[in-house]
């Protein structure tokens, strides 16, 4: 060997052991991409599932098919919408906040009960709110606006001629709501939007008296 020679590194010797360093690197890269995508799925997956559950339970407490008081039972929810109990305790926290559950101890969570002594105040917060969303509407409405307003109002006319109490609450809820929008101020708007839903629960409650019929004071 040249003094001026290096001796040759072991790896550098045998291009087998070199590839096949490379080849586990390369593994090891590759097993980590899919576990971080599998995590990714998977967090995506929780969130989509925590939405529907929030989604489609929000909408049987406020129709009433989920009754003031019920109880909630985590284990059976979680088999129902085929996912683990996470999703339905993060639908269930949201669901409190919107003040649509409550959580009693040692007992579990029900449906919020209704507080039908409190409807006068509800009136005069929802009279107040619709006075100012109304102003605005009328100062701030584009013909967009208008095209949106009158379609839901043929909706709520189309409800009523079916004799449909769920579905005039539902269309009469966004025809308020998209006048609220009208008006520019996302804060009125947001706001207008939770005192018309804190309301659907007392409204369906009234149609349920007259047996899901048009009251004869409303025909």
């Amino acid at each position: 060997m040249s003094p001026t020679e290096l001796p040759a590194h072991p790896l550098n010797r045998n291009s087998g052991l070199r590839t096949s360093f490379c080849e586990l690197d390369k593994r090891a890269m590759s097993d980590d991409l899919v576990a971080r995508e599998e995590q990714l799925n998977l967090e995506r997956r929780r969130g989509f599932g925590a939405l529907s559950v929030f989604e489609r339970l929000r909408d049987e407490i406020l129709s009433l098919e989920l009754e003031p008081g019920q109880l909630i039972d985590e284990a059976s929810l979680a088999r129902r919408f085929d996912v683990s109990r996470s999703p339905i305790r993060e639908a269930l926290v949201r669901l409190g906040s919107e003040r649509l559950v409550k959580t009693l101890p040692n007992k579990g969570t029900i449906v919020a009960p209704l507080n039908l002594d409190e409807f006068p105040a509800y009136v005069d917060a929802l009279d107040l709110i619709q006075r100012a969303v109304t102003r605005l509407a009328v100062i701030n409405r584009t013909d967009a606006d208008i095209v949106k307003i009158r379609m839901l109002q043929d909706r709520f006319a189309e409800s009523l001629s079916r004799n449909d109490a769920l579905a005039m609450i539902h269309s009469n809820r966004e025809f308020h709501a998209v006048i609220g929008d009208a008006g520019g101020n996302r804060i009125f708007a947001d706001t207008y939007r939770r005192i018309l839903d804190e309301g659907r629960r007392t409204l369906r409650l009234y149609f349920r008296s007259y047996d899901d019929t048009l009251p004869p004071e409303l025909g």
